[in-house]
């Protein structure tokens, strides 16, 4: 609630071949704010694996996602880094109910796993990143449209001053 933090546009598409397998590829063009109080550009592109289950009359859902992401900095940033991605290994875990037609809370855990840091050139990979914590609700406003209201508790890891976020949002 003290600053404006990035706004972001996702385009993607998503295949479903069965009911509990979703396969997913997405861009993300990003304006993020930075600590010298301007914004940089950066560009995203990532693939999910999500597998989905669902018990007690469908209310309850259980679903692991893996993702592979990369970004680039753009616009706003130093050459250094400029079309070099860092690339990161996502896991979210995430437990929904459906308490009505239309409330579903939720809960859900996601570890991020750094693979390349263009700004870090020491990293040889695979260095555990940070986890983020989801407490939530969707609303569902029809059978395409959903509003959403989220707690998330980030913390870091393996970076010189480790931060923890406490971020609301909106989706």
């Amino acid at each position: 609630l003290t600053r404006f933090n990035q706004f972001y546009i996702n385009l993607g598409l998503t295949y479903k071949p069965v009911k509990w397998l979703r396969i997913s590829g997405v861009y993300r063009f990003i304006d993020k704010y930075k600590d010298d109080n301007s914004f940089g550009i950066r560009h995203r592109l990532y693939m999910d694996l999500a597998l989905r289950t669902k018990l007690l009359d469908d209310r309850l859902s259980l679903t692991a996602r893996s993702r592979v992401q990369w970004e680039w900095r753009a616009a706003g940033y130093g050459s250094e880094t400029q079309g070099v991605p860092e690339i990161f290994w996502r896991n979210k875990f995430d437990v929904k109910y459906a308490a009505t037609d239309k409330i579903i809370p939720y809960v859900a855990v996601e570890t991020r796993w750094q693979i390349q840091n263009p700004r870090m050139p020491y990293n040889d990979g695979l260095t555990y990143d940070r986890h983020r914590v989801f407490l939530g609700t969707d609303y569902k406003i029809n059978d395409t449209n959903t509003f959403g209201l989220f707690f998330m508790r980030q913390q870091e890891y393996n970076v010189v001053e480790p931060e923890t976020m406490y971020i609301f949002g909106l989706e």
